[in-house]
Parts: structure tokens; C-alpha cells; sequence
């Protein structure tokens, strides 16, 4: 079953999108950024889907922050719906309408669309009852750590990447 899972997780995400164009802009503040993505910091599988994530945002319009960490605190404490528990990627949208928390299933397509990738399991997502997809969501959120194991490194490889992190 790990090995299955790591094969199917390896074909999923091992092939980055071509970087047509690059464009390098200033991280912005929590307070500026259009898209953040909150993740489990600790959890293998979450470090590894950034660093996806990543690879497939060549216009860098995503920021991330671990959900453990002093940004989402404050967004808690400020009552942005952010999730105390480490069982969802949460997707915080910002715009001058207002901010909306996005989570499992939701988050993940929301992801798509703002990347603009159009991924043949983003389609099955679409297709099958929310509840089903997010059934499935949890079931790979709660075996995370015994099939990917614990995060070991940064998610970040240069300081390009880095300044994309919030704390």
C-alpha cells in the first residue's frame, strides 16, 4: 500500500510545468497577499505538494505559511476561519471584497484554477459529491504521516523560494 501510494503520488506531481516566463515580485505582506497557502509544517506529503505547488506557479501569486506558525495565529486571532486542527490545506483569498477560506477539496481545486493547470484528477474532483471527495481527502489527510512521514527539511530550496514563506 506505501509503495502504491508513493507511485501514484510520484506520477501525480513529478512533472513540473515549463517556465515560459518568469516574473520575480516582492513577497507581499499577510495582509497584500491575494492567495496564502496555510499547510501542515511538520506533515511529509504537505512539503513535498509545495514544493509542487512551487514548481507550477511561474508567476508567483501564491505565498505560504505553515498552519503552526505566527501568521495563522494572528489571522485566527483576528477571526479569519483558519482550521486549529492539521487534518486540511487551507487557501486564504483576498480581495477587496472581502477574505474566504477555502478547505480540502475546495482548496485544491481552487488551486488549480488560480495556477491555471487543468490536471486530469482536478476533473474527477469536479465530478464526484463534494462530501465523497472530501471522504477522501480526510482519508489521505489521516494516514499522511505513516505513509509520507514527517517533514525532514524546508519546503523552500533557495532564497528565491524563501521569501515566499511567511513565518
Amino acid at each position: 500500500m506505501h509503495s502504491l501510494l508513493i507511485a501514484v503520488y510520484g506520477k501525480l506531481f513529478s512533472q513540473p510545468r515549463q517556465r515560459s516566463l518568469l516574473l520575480v515580485a516582492q513577497t507581499p505582506s499577510p495582509a497584500q497577499a491575494p492567495y496564502i497557502v496555510f499547510y501542515d509544517g511538520e506533515c511529509g506529503l504537505c512539503q513535498r505538494s509545495v514544493r509542487w505547488l512551487l514548481d507550477h506557479d511561474p508567476y508567483q501569486r501564491l505565498v505560504f505559511a505553515p498552519l503552526q506558525g505566527a501568521t495563522a495565529a494572528r489571522l485566527r486571532a483576528a477571526l479569519v476561519p483558519l482550521p486549529q486542527q492539521l487534518e486540511s490545506v487551507a487557501v486564504l483569498i483576498q480581495t477587496e471584497a472581502g477574505r474566504r477560506v477555502l478547505l480540502r477539496t475546495e482548496a485544491l481545486l481552487a488551486l488549480c484554477e488560480i495556477l491555471e493547470l487543468r490536471p486530469w484528477w482536478a476533473r474527477l474532483l469536479r465530478s464526484v459529491p463534494r462530501w465523497f471527495a472530501d471522504l477522501g481527502y480526510r482519508l489521505v489527510a489521516h494516514t499522511r504521516y505513516r505513509v509520507f512521514g514527517r517533514a525532514t527539511i524546508c519546503p523552500w530550496r533557495d532564497a528565491s523560494e524563501a521569501q515566499r514563506f511567511l513565518d
